[in-house]
């Protein structure tokens, strides 16, 4: 993962450092640090870079260090760290207004710090926030897979992470939606991908980070697993917070990014123990969400009822679950696709309306006594009475199959 320029700048050799512009945009991620010194450098950026340059190769007129600038930006570097003061002076106003209009940081250094020392102090910073981050991937892998032997040694490598489990935790999943499908689209370069999934994690720990002090977060793959610990205040709950960190996830992600998230969030378990179980379910009910074709959504593992029985059967025998939607809803299915009728269609609104004919009939646009007549003829075509409830819960189960499989 990386660094932000707000994070560079707590630099010690950059405590006299000075925003000159851009300080709305000090957030963004750092990947690297590269001294330009030539006219060309912003041919061989990649993105994410901080800058380094006393402006030489550019000191015979304003025009050119304009222009430096302005190629630094679109080439979508991070920050330019000037030294102004050694060859030209102060910095040109015309670039200071550049920055601030392309919402660009630009920093001013003083003269006598060394490009050499402000490398290696955030080169520092970058590989200890990736150990950190690979230290907390060790732990995610390891509560999953049971590789703790006691409670004790469970919350003692939750502690040396920062994050207390003493008292249980609950697991938030989120995950960018058809990633693969996104990345196809955009023909993305193995970089890109990776600087996706960075600016993904950075932009959700910033949310977390901004209001949940006892969480702890992790990358596995591209979803980023959020460990969610009970404020005292709240009684050891965290269901409240849980939705209210999900929605944030998910709304921010929408406005930030050009992709939406969608989460799965397990139940809190307050046993250290048992936080593989919140994991699996927060993991289960993402799947489903998947299974059903939803995006942008937050399902709550507590709220998929009979889907998780469902989800659970589909990976033991998901013959046998196909077997009873094609002799279920199934021939409903096949009927209309002959006949061109509509029955499958008033079955769901029979069932959304609690199986009152009015309101079906009102939601389709449809006469009462044309519904009892659509009820009647799924009778009579699968043996299932839709007013009996034992018959009514086998069609309900068949409709929920049906978007299992996407039929």
């Amino acid at each position: 993962m990386t660094i932000t320029v707000a994070e560079v700048l707590k630099c010690k050799t950059l405590d006299g450092a000075k925003v000159l512009a851009g300080k709305k945009s000090l957030e963004r991620e750092v990947t690297s640090v590269t001294v330009g010194e030539v006219p060309d450098i912003a041919n061989w950026l990649r993105g994410g870079e901080v800058v380094l340059s006393t402006f030489f190769a550019t000191s015979s007129s304003t025009s050119e260090r304009i222009e430096f600038v302005k190629r630094i930006i679109e080439h979508k570097a991070s920050a330019l760290l000037a030294k102004p003061k050694r060859f030209v002076g102060e910095v040109d106003p015309e670039i200071v207004s550049l920055a601030d209009k392309k919402n660009f940081p630009l920093i001013e250094v003083p003269t006598e710090v060394r490009w050499t020392e402000i490398i290696k102090e955030i080169y520092e910073r970058i590989i200890s926030l990736e150990t950190e981050i690979r230290l907390k991937g060790d732990f995610v892998d390891d509560l999953i897979t049971g590789q703790f032997v006691s409670d004790e040694a469970l919350i003692s490598r939750a502690r040396f992470l920062g994050f207390d489990i003493s008292n249980g935790a609950q697991i938030i999943i989120a995950d960018i939606d058809n990633f693969s499908d996104y990345v196809a689209k955009r023909n993305l370069s193995e970089y890109s991908i990776q600087r996706t999934k960075r600016e993904f994690f950075n932009y959700v720990s910033q949310i977390v980070q901004a209001g949940y002090a006892n969480a702890l977060l992790s990358l596995k793959g591209d979803k980023i697993i959020v460990f969610l610990g009970p404020k005292a205040e709240l009684n050891l709950q965290t269901s409240g917070q849980a939705k209210k960190l999900a929605e944030g996830i998910k709304n921010g992600c929408r406005k930030h990014f050009d992709f939406t998230v969608s989460l799965g969030v397990g139940r809190f378990y307050s046993q250290p123990a048992e936080l593989d179980k919140t994991y699996n379910e927060a993991n289960v009910a993402l799947q489903i969400s998947r299974r059903l074709g939803e995006t942008g959504n937050i399902i709550f593992f507590e709220k998929v009822g009979t889907y998780k029985l469902l989800f659970n059967l589909l990976r033991v025998d998901s013959e046998e679950l196909r077997n009873f939607y094609e002799e279920t809803v199934g021939v409903l299915a096949s009927y209309d696709l002959k006949n061109h009728t509509e029955l499958v269609e008033t079955l769901t609104s029979y069932l959304k309306n609690n199986q009152n004919v009015n309101e079906t009939a009102a939601s389709l646009f449809s006469h009462r006594h044309t519904i009892r007549y659509r009820l009647q003829r799924m009778k009579e075509i699968t043996g299932l009475d839709p007013f009996n409830v034992e018959d009514l819960e086998q069609l309900s189960i068949g409709l929920k199959v049906m978007h299992f499989f996407k039929l």
